[in-house]
């Protein structure tokens, strides 16, 4: 995600996602319902030039910023099914699902360049996140639903550190392991790119 992208957390308040902390209650969506969870893990990627989506739908002027193989959640307009696309696949006339879990049509999707910026991706347990007001993944480069398995370990890695963190030294462990993660994706996209 973009450094400008909002998130809402438990208590009503919006929070840019540059300034989300481990911990903080946001909102999900869990089978057909929105519930809080916490944020178990942020990574943040620095990057030179970053190229993002920009999302538009008739209900904002404010646009969702992602990556482009960052994931979100679509309607089929036939069945009405609901399913995990990459950005750069989401087109005008797409329906994504908005933080009351209704369908927002998307008007407008645009390519831009952001420089000497951050990308920021969050871990949830459901992983997924509600980002100004659209439900979105927090995968990016595979399928959502492999890269939920995936994660699975990693999650509740951390899940366990924010139960935790009163008994252990919580700060340092989740730095230090998301440190690890961040190393790894970075070493993993400079070899494929």
């Amino acid at each position: 995600f973009a450094s400008n992208v909002t998130l809402r957390l438990a208590n009503g308040q919006s929070k840019l996602i540059s300034n989300i902390r481990t911990g903080d209650l946001v909102f999900v969506k869990w089978r057909n319902q929105v519930i809080t969870n916490p944020i178990l893990a942020i990574f943040q990627h620095y990057r030179s030039s970053i190229r993002f989506v920009d999302i538009y739908t008739a209900e904002s002027s404010i646009p969702l910023r992602l990556t482009p193989l960052h994931s979100i959640l679509v309607l089929s307009k036939y069945d009405k099914h609901e399913r995990y696309v990459f950005a750069k696949d989401v087109s005008i006339g797409s329906l994504v699902l908005s933080s009351d879990l209704s369908p927002l049509t998307v008007i407008a999707v645009k390519e831009v360049v952001i420089y000497d910026d951050s990308g920021y991706a969050v871990l949830t347990m459901e992983g997924n996140i509600i980002a100004n007001g659209i439900v979105a993944s927090c995968y990016a480069t595979y399928d959502h639903s492999m890269m939920h398995i995936i994660t699975t370990p990693m999650r509740w890695w951390f899940h366990i550190l924010i139960e935790l963190r009163q008994l252990i030294v919580f700060d340092y462990l989740q730095q230090m392991t998301s440190n690890i993660i961040v190393s790894l994706v970075d070493f993993y996209l400079q070899s494929i790119y």
